[in-house]
């Protein structure tokens, strides 16, 4: 384990530019408080991916520095990186957006790949998950990992 100024420094210095809207939604919730469970009632994505996420996330981060890569850790990096790699996640904590957006982004994500059974209303233009699009292969995630479903 590292000294505390010692973290504060490796941690000040790991720049990470390449984080993606998702990725910035997460790390704005995960500064707000937001709990895992938290985020996957939004119907954004399922508590399991939603833990798969963070924890893809705190290891792309983290592991490069040496620091135990754990949510704490992220919340510490992510404000000292506000202006910089995480400003658009600091700019959803400011503009009080990030619980909206993170549902939106949910629900467009939905939308693109099938509809999600939480928000899906059936409306012209959603794909049911129990009938593939024909000439498309479409991938179900399990705790074993990807399968692949359809024609």
């Amino acid at each position: 384990m590292h000294e505390l100024q010692e973290v504060l420094r490796i941690l000040g210095q790991r720049h990470v530019r390449d984080l993606g809207e998702y990725r910035q939604h997460l790390i704005a919730a995960v500064c707000v408080g937001w709990p895992p469970k938290a985020m996957a009632r939004t119907g954004a994505r399922s508590e399991w991916s939603v833990y798969r996420h963070l924890q893809a996330l705190t290891e792309h981060v983290l592991d490069p520095t040496g620091v135990e890569p754990t949510r704490d850790f992220l919340r510490t990096w992510a404000e000292l990186h506000s202006a910089c790699c995480t400003a658009p996640a600091f700019a959803l904590i400011k503009g009080n957006r990030v619980f909206d957006t993170f549902r939106q982004t949910g629900a467009q994500r939905g939308a693109r790949v099938g509809g999600s059974s939480r928000t899906d209303t059936g409306g012209p233009g959603v794909i049911p998950r129990s009938r593939p699009a024909t000439g498309r292969t479409q991938f179900r995630g399990s705790r074993s990992g990807p399968s692949r479903i359809g024609s």
